[in-house]
């Protein structure tokens, strides 16, 4: 899941460790490499990809994974097939 060494703990910045307090219902996120915490369990989060904010609401199975990984940032487009003659 994560590379990080448990003995350090999750990583959490300190901005995002003030979201944390304030006990907001929407927590606006722009750090993707955090962890999701079980503070978070329950809320809806908006994660900055550098264009638009995803939104999603954290699941118990969501848990120990970077909030980063559930926003994506490249857009998938569909192959253009040649059209056959």
């Amino acid at each position: 899941m994560t590379k990080r060494a448990k003995w350090k703990g999750p990583y959490i910045s300190y901005t995002f460790y003030q979201l944390l307090l304030e006990k907001k219902h929407t927590l606006v996120i722009q750090d993707r490499s955090a962890t999701i915490v079980p503070a978070l369990l329950g809320k809806t989060v908006k994660v900055y990809n550098g264009k638009i904010y995803f939104v999603f609401k954290v699941s118990q199975e969501m848990l120990g994974y970077k909030v980063g990984s559930f926003s994506s940032t490249k857009n998938f487009t569909k192959n253009k097939s040649k059209k056959k003659k």
